[in-house]
């Protein structure tokens, strides 16, 4: 069985049933870096703080590619 993820991407359907728990859908997977500030933050780390590590290289965050114009 393949579930839908995304407009043409398809995915297989995972064999495993829990009883008590609900089957999520599957979904995309995060960009690289997507989820940087919430985890850092929840880590307690300051914007600052985070912000500094970003700037040495030592977490990266995702930056959306600039939509491309005609």
């Amino acid at each position: 069985v393949f579930d839908e993820i995304a407009p043409a991407i398809r995915t297989v359907s995972s064999p495993f049933l829990i009883e008590g728990v609900k089957k999520e859908k599957p979904r995309m997977a995060p960009q690289a870096g997507e989820h940087t500030w919430e985890i850092l933050r929840s880590l307690g780390y300051q914007d600052t703080e985070i912000a500094a590590l970003l700037n040495r290289g030592a977490a990266t965050a995702y930056q959306p590619k600039a939509a491309v114009k005609d």
